[in-house]
């Protein structure tokens, strides 16, 4: 066989593989207990693959916090709080626009697109999509660029005398800096550079098997524009509410010095289970939900929205009792290192357990707005919202006097899961179904397994504790032989109470 024909074989061969994304989805039957029904076989693959680029991100980010630990410090000075007020501002364009409006409402009307349209003219769609989408995000960091210095002095408010101008010269400083990541995010530097073209070229055998073509064609009076901009305007409400409980929390958590930092700090090991687990299982999931609704097959539909409650549950019940336990330890093992004392550390690892508590509720929200929004509709998901944040930002101002930022992120947890009761009863009227003694079941035995989890960690770090001097190797120890043995007390668990879908627990865990 020539080169030319293996190439031939091996773009049809993926393009197969691409075009089963557009395919409609068969009901499946329902699985017996302890089974593995063939359509969380087919989430847990692609769910597998994302995660394993997730953790790959998270964990260099994990170093970068480490790394900025060691020479700033977290309560240690204003330094560190300077630093991270200023880097968040592009990092908060980065996440709530391009990762919250485009991936809200972006993926339900290209599937829409695909699924309806001539195979030319969606694809002529999904061009003027992504063009304007690109378009609108330039301006938008333009935007912010400009704004940014106000922004900085509304976040050092409760600094007062020399501390607040000395914290203020800094983040300006900083901000000088860090401005060129919100309009050219690709130049961070010359390794995230070089890490970019990497990623993109791994992707490039598979944009060109895709069955049509994405071209630069700005027309923002395209019919499938204008349809997204309908949809993004209630987003863009979504993420204005998320940006004003975001602020609040911000301001607050700066009247502590280190305040800011713990609460990044914190909230950035939080996010790595979520990120790991919970967004690839709803990224996965997207393309079926939306594929369900464009075909009018509500009982598909909900059968994907009560996978993925069920999914999530299984994962994210044993990582919330282990953040929980194994706080202290990690955070000890990983940032108590130059100049970071050890009240620091305690300050992080505090606020994370806070964090930790709504672990599951922030993670079932993130899949109940995206149910929300694979049905095209963004109004109910910024509606929602309102009341979470309303929630949040008002047990902010009620908890901070009490419990420092330790509140703050009480308030985070208890906001969430307002939000995803909420979220959950509207769409259980909407949608039926979603199979709630099955769910219910199945968080019941994940949620019993897991204590039992905890009760494992929690006895060896008892034991460790009185068998070990207090330090690094000791805090190495308890993160190792707890998690471990919390792991193994899990599964063991699990398996006998017939928890369903271990096999997806199984693809997130490293191979032996």
């Amino acid at each position: 066989m020539s080169s030319r024909s293996r190439a031939s074989s091996r773009r049809t061969r993926l393009s197969r593989r691409c075009s089963r994304l557009w395919r409609p989805m068969s009901t499946e039957a329902r699985p017996a207990p302890g089974s593995v029904d063939i359509a969380t076989q087919s989430l847990a693959r692609p769910a597998a693959v994302m995660a394993v680029g997730t953790v790959l991100s998270r964990l260099t980010g994990l170093g970068r916090i480490a790394a900025m630990a060691f020479a700033l410090g977290v309560a240690e000075s204003r330094l560190a709080d300077s630093y991270n007020v200023a880097n968040t501002l592009p990092n908060v364009l980065y996440e709530l626009v391009l990762g919250g409006v485009l991936t809200s409402v972006f993926i339900p009307v290209v599937v829409s697109e695909l699924r309806t349209k001539p195979h030319d003219e969606a694809w002529r769609s999904a061009s003027a999509m992504v063009t304007a989408s690109i378009a609108v995000l330039a301006g938008l960091t333009v935007l912010t660029v400009l704004v940014a210095p106000w922004v900085i002095d509304l976040f050092t408010q409760r600094v007062s005398g020399r501390q607040a101008a000395e914290q203020r010269d800094l983040a300006t400083f900083f901000l000088r800096v860090f401005a060129p990541q919100v309009a050219l995010y690709v130049l961070l530097g010359v390794g995230t550079t070089g890490g970019v073209a990497l990623m993109a070229l791994a992707y490039w055998p598979f944009l060109r098997a895709l069955p049509g073509r994405l071209r630069v064609r700005l027309d923002f009076r395209h019919p499938a524009v204008r349809r997204l901009a309908r949809l993004s305007a209630w987003t863009v409400g979504y993420v204005i509410t998320n940006t004003l409980g975001f602020g609040v929390s911000f301001a607050l958590a700066n009247g502590v010095q280190g305040g800011v930092t713990a609460y990044v700090t914190a909230f950035a090991f939080f996010q790595l289970p979520i990120g790991v687990a919970a967004v690839s299982i709803v990224t996965a999931l997207v393309p079926r939900m939306s594929a369900h609704y464009v075909d009018g097959d509500v009982r598909g539909f909900a059968e994907d929205v009560g996978r993925g409650l069920r999914s999530i549950a299984l994962l994210l019940l044993p990582a919330t009792a282990a953040l929980i336990v194994l706080a202290h330890p990690a955070i000890t093992t990983l940032l108590e290192h130059g100049v970071v004392h050890s009240h620091s550390a305690n300050l992080v690892a505090s606020v994370l357990q806070m964090f930790a508590i709504g672990l599951l509720p922030f993670s079932l929200y993130q899949l109940l707005m995206r149910a929300f929004y694979t049905r095209q509709d963004a109004r109910t998901p910024a509606l929602i919202n309102v009341v979470g944040n309303g929630v949040t930002i008002a047990l902010d101002f009620a908890l901070f006097p009490l419990l420092d930022v330790r509140g703050l992120a009480l308030a985070h947890t208890l906001g969430y899961v307002v939000g995803c009761v909420v979220a959950g009863r509207i769409l259980l009227r909407r949608v039926g179904g979603l199979d709630r003694r099955r769910t219910l079941m199945q968080v019941a035995r994940v949620g019993a397994a897991s204590l039992a989890c905890a009760g494992a960690m929690v006895a060896v770090v008892a034991v460790l504790s009185t068998a070990l001097a207090a330090g690094q190797g000791r805090a190495l120890a308890e993160l190792v032989l707890g998690g471990g043995i919390g792991l193994a007390v899990f599964l063991a668990l699990a398996r006998a109470m017939h928890v369903e879908d271990l096999a997806l627990f199984r693809r997130f865990l490293p191979a032996r």
